[in-house]
């Protein structure tokens, strides 16, 4: 029938958009590493220390000297962590820093794509012009050689909105639990986003 046949035509259409999706992410992933260490370094900065000696404190190799600074959140150097617990040394660390940067930024990719979608209803192709601009900004890929939350912190405000968005079309339960997930994401992220994240809940409630 007819509707048989739009209806397979729009799930066929979907398969097609996830696997763009799918490559254009992989393909910024791949950028991003290629980009952030190919940059002469190492690159440090006393945030560089911290997030490191976080992130090695805990996957429990001791505690590790901070620079003074402002209260940092611990997101971040979870995920960091790991490397240490697979036994990389200094300049395996900083490899493994950047290539987690470089996938913070590649996920933004598909977000993006849907918030384009959500909020101005654009076509598939446009929307996914527009998401890879928005993945693309000089700022990212300029911060993806050193160990920042940057990427971490635009990621986690792009979904902090999407979920914003989905609550107000669909105020359901599991949306705000969603949203209040995200908020408290952003906090775990930097305490500079209580913020945000309070805005967020607000929404929520």
């Amino acid at each position: 029938s007819l509707i048989g046949c739009v209806r397979r035509s729009s799930v066929t259409r979907m398969k097609v958009t996830k696997r763009v999706l799918g490559a254009i992410t992989a393909l910024w992933l791949a950028i991003g590493v290629a980009v952030a260490t190919a940059t002469p370094g190492p690159l440090l900065f006393a945030d560089d220390v911290a997030y490191l000696s976080m992130a090695r404190t805990l996957a429990g190799e001791g505690s590790s000297a901070m620079p003074a600074q402002p209260p940092y959140g611990f997101l971040y150097p979870v995920l960091l962590a790991p490397g240490w617990l697979l036994g990389f040394d200094e300049g395996g660390m900083l490899t493994y820093a950047r290539t987690v940067n470089a996938a913070l930024g590649a996920m933004l990719v598909p977000v993006l794509y849907v918030i384009v979608r959500r909020v101005w209803a654009t076509e598939r192709r446009p929307a996914l012009l527009a998401a890879m601009a928005g993945a693309a900004l000089p700022a990212l890929w300029l911060t993806g050689s050193i160990v920042w939350t940057e990427r971490l912190l635009a990621l986690l405000v792009a979904v902090s909105f999407l979920t914003i968005i989905r609550l107000a079309t669909s105020r359901t339960p599991g949306r705000a639990l969603q949203a209040v997930v995200a908020a408290v994401g952003l906090f775990a992220a930097h305490p500079r986003m209580g913020p945000s994240a309070l805005v967020v809940i607000v929404f929520a409630a």
